[in-house]
C-alpha cells in the first residue's frame, strides 16, 4: 500500500520541529531510524521531520554527568572513548550489538530506545546505567547517567545466531566501595534483563543482594536462582517461558561476574 507521506521538513531549531510535529492538519513524526526499520515506516503519516541541523548528536561531560544527544548515531557511541572509560564500555558494546554497521551509522540513540520491537541492548545498558532521559514532548532531546567511578559493566546474551536478536539479554553494572586490604565491598548493582519479562527491566530485589556484600560464587548463584524465580517471560516459537527463566538466571550470573572482574 502506497504511503501517504506528502512533505519533508528540516527545522533549524527546537521550537520549529515542535510546531511542525503539532501541527492539527497533519500528522507528522520525527525522522528517527530504528535498529530494526519497519518495511512501511511512514505509513499514515503526512510529514516526517528530520531534526539533523538540532545539535542533538553530541557526546560529552557535564561536570560529574555524561550526556548524549538523542540523535547521536549508534555508531559514535560504539566508538565513543569517553563511554569506554564507563562501566567497561558496556553501552559501546551494547551499541555495536544493536544493528550491523551500515545501520549503525543512520540508527540514532533515540531510535534505540523508542523503538517497540528491536534489540534490547542499548535499553538494557542504559537501565544499569540508571540514565535519565531528557524529553521536550514527544522529542527525546538528551540522555544522562552519571560518571561511573569504582565500577564496571557486563553484557550477556543468547541468540540463534550472532548477529540476530536476542532471546534473552541481561546487562549489570557493579559499583565498589574503595577497596580496604585487596577486598571489594559491593556498594551498588544494577541488573537490567530483556526477554524474561514482558519488556526490559531492572530485577531490583537481586540487586540488593549484593549490596555490602563481597563477591563469592555462592551469592552469585544465590542471585542468579532469585532472577530465575523472579522473572515472568512470555513465550514465542524462539524459546518456551522455561527456557527463558533459566537463561535468564545465567545470564544475569555471567553478566555480574563480567562485571565484578572489571574492577577487582
Amino acid at each position: 500500500m502506497p504511503s501517504r507521506l506528502r512533505n519533508y521538513h528540516r527545522p533549524a531549531d527546537l521550537q520549529s520541529a515542535q510546531k511542525l510535529l503539532q501541527r492539527a492538519d497533519s500528522r507528522a513524526v520525527p525522522l528517527n531510524t530504528s535498529p530494526r526499520p519497519p518495511l512501511d515506516a511512514y505509513r499514515d503519516v503526512d510529514a516526517v521531520v528530520d531534526l539533523s541541523q538540532l545539535k542533538l548528536n553530541t557526546i560529552k561531560e557535564d561536570g560529574d554527568t555524561i550526556c548524549m544527544g538523542g540523535m547521536t548515531p549508534l555508531q559514535e557511541i560504539a566508538d565513543s572513548a569517553l563511554l569506554r572509560a564507563q562501566a567497561g564500555g558496556v553501552l559501546c558494546q551494547a551499541a555495536r550489538l544493536a544493528a550491523h554497521l551500515g545501520l549503525r551509522n543512520v540508527t540514532t540513540l533515540g531510535g534505540a530506545i523508542l523503538s517497540t520491537d528491536g534489540p534490547p541492548e542499548v535499553l538494557l545498558a542504559l537501565l544499569a546505567l540508571d540514565a535519565e532521559q531528557v524529553r521536550d514532548g514527544d522529542l527525546l532531546i538528551e540522555v544522562r547517567f552519571a560518571k561511573q567511578t569504582q565500577s564496571g559493566g557486563g553484557l550477556a546474551r543468547v541468540a540463534r545466531t550472532p548477529r540476530d536478536q536476542a532471546i534473552v539479554a541481561a546487562v549489570a553494572v557493579v559499583e565498589v566501595e574503595t577497596p580496604r586490604r585487596g577486598v571489594f565491598i559491593g556498594r551498588q548493582a544494577r541488573l537490567a534483563i530483556a526477554g524474561a519479562s514482558p519488556g526490559p527491566r531492572r530485577f531490583t530485589s537481586a540487586e540488593k543482594m549484593l549490596e555490602g556484600q563481597t563477591f563469592s560464587a555462592d551469592l552469585l548463584q544465590k542471585i542468579a536462582d532469585a532472577v530465575s524465580a523472579d522473572a515472568d517471560p512470555v513465550p514465542d516459537y524462539r524459546g518456551s517461558a522455561e527456557y527463558r527463566k533459566a537463561m535468564a538466571g545465567v545470564l544475569a550470573k555471567r553478566a555480574l561476574s563480567q562485571a565484578w572482574n572489571q574492577i577487582k
